[in-house]
């Protein structure tokens, strides 16, 4: 006789209905606030992308990819990883629109293909030498001084105190000088201008009797067209090296200032050009004291 079985009493599931009118909090406002706010922001960023152009863009880009809160900070926005100096962080390129070396370079700068150096020119190129030398831990502000002339921009790399360009009435480069100028000869060497290249003494006279300030200017201008252009600036960008003695001092109220011991270096309006015949280098012009 089988047993009977029991019957197990049937599962019941309640399900209780949310009350329709219960109270909600107010988190999705600032669900909406942050979708508007990325809105505006993504509007905004599509405008500056209008606004700017490739190679601006290509520079921004590439100082964020550079940006290092551990260091002095990513390069300026105009500064691109290929550029000379790359030792040193990379140096900054201008943004000037590129001339190409040869034969049609000249001619091109007489019917004004060329754009004449401006006070902005002027501005950008100062601020980007002293960030160039400053992260060469250089200190610009004691050596550095730009202005504006008819020719073109002036780059005076002058004597400080107690930090000279040269060995004492020799045409030696200090550490520092080399420093300053091979940086200079890196930017310079991105405008593809050319330039003329100026030694300048004080009136101290020359302890030699055999020499004058006249030999000593001519030397240290040499002696700097060389670092210039082992810091970048191409041979064909050379205009002219010259000695000027102390007859331009640059503190003409006091000859014995160590700013007028200093290289000019003096960006012309012209474009480089390569000589024909020369394979792209131009010779030294002389230094000729005058």
């Amino acid at each position: 006789m089988s047993e009977e079985k029991k019957e197990l009493p049937p599962i019941i599931i309640k399900k209780k209905k949310p009350d329709e009118h219960a109270p909600h909090g107010g988190s999705w406002k600032v669900a909406y606030a942050d979708f508007v706010t990325a809105m505006m922001a993504f509007f905004l960023l599509m405008w500056l992308l209008n606004m700017t152009k490739p190679e601006e863009q290509k520079a921004i880009a590439e100082h964020f990819n550079s940006y290092n809160i551990f260091d002095k900070g990513g390069r300026p926005h105009h500064v691109t990883p290929d550029a000379a100096g790359r030792e040193n962080k990379g140096a900054p390129i201008s943004i000037y629109e590129k001339i190409p070396a040869g034969p049609t370079a000249r001619e091109d700068a007489a019917r004004g293909g060329v754009p004449q150096l401006s006070p902005a020119d002027a501005d950008k190129l100062e601020s980007d030498l002293r960030w160039s030398l400053e992260a060469a831990s250089v200190d610009a502000s004691a050596h550095l001084e730009i202005s504006e002339v008819p020719e073109g921009i002036r780059i005076d790399i002058t004597d400080a105190g107690g930090r000279p360009l040269f060995a004492a009435g020799g045409s030696s480069a200090s550490p520092t000088g080399a420093t300053l100028l091979k940086t200079v000869g890196a930017y310079v060497a991105t405008m593809n201008r050319r330039v003329a290249i100026g030694g300048h003494t004080d009136e101290t006279p020359v302890g030699d009797a055999r020499s004058s300030n006249w030999e000593l200017s001519a030397e240290r201008a040499m002696a700097a067209r060389q670092l210039l252009s082992e810091g970048g600036l191409a041979l064909h960008q050379i205009d002219r090296v010259t000695g000027h003695g102390s007859r331009v001092p640059l503190v003409g109220t006091m000859p014995g200032d160590a700013r007028n011991r200093r290289i000019s270096v003096l960006v012309l309006h012209e474009a480089a050009q390569a000589p024909a015949g020369t394979g792209g280098e131009a010779v030294d012009s002389g230094a000729t004291p005058r």
